[in-house]
């Protein structure tokens, strides 16, 4: 009934078609490992909540001794109009030994543009950054409470900065 070309055929797909099964149960279990997470995404900035701090740029800067703390900078623009205390900044990642946060409030004017200082971990040491190997760029989610000068009450914006660390 059936030629010996498609019993060929079929075993020829049916190895081929194993193969590449295999294939993407390995890439699918490398994603949900967290493999390609940054991989392959581009360096980015982006704090939500209406347009009150827009992310203009930004820096991750180690240094090899363990005394002197490690910062995240980030150059932020007020998009009100109205002026903005910026109150605390809280980053975690990975990519932290603890979280980090700023030690100081700032007044950003409507339309200016400051860089905020991330460089203290919660019991007030030196913010560091975990040695790493292999994986150039993570995800830090950043927390800021900020005050509008027209209100008594703290709001809060939340973030994320994918950045590779410069040493």
């Amino acid at each position: 009934m059936f030629s010996k070309r498609a019993q060929a055929a079929m075993e020829f797909l049916m190895t081929y078609g194993w193969a590449i099964l295999v294939v993407l149960i390995v890439i699918g279990v490398f994603w949900q490992m967290g493999i390609f997470n940054t991989m392959f995404v581009p360096e980015k900035c982006v704090i939500g909540g209406g347009g009150y701090l827009n992310c203009q740029d930004w820096q991750i800067k180690t240094d090899a001794d363990p005394a002197v703390s490690d910062s995240i900078l980030l150059s932020v623009v007020n998009g009100q109009a109205k002026e903005i205390e910026v109150g605390r900044i809280d980053i975690t990642s990975e990519a932290l030994s603890a979280p980090c946060y700023n030690s100081s409030a700032q007044f950003v004017q409507p339309g200016a543009k400051i860089t905020l200082v991330v460089d203290h971990q919660v019991d007030d040491s030196a913010c560091k950054i975990k040695p790493t190997v292999g994986k150039s760029r993570f995800k830090y989610y950043l927390n800021i409470t900020f005050r509008p000068a027209d209100s008594e009450f703290n709001k809060t914006l939340t973030g994320e900065l994918i950045a590779s660390k410069e040493g």
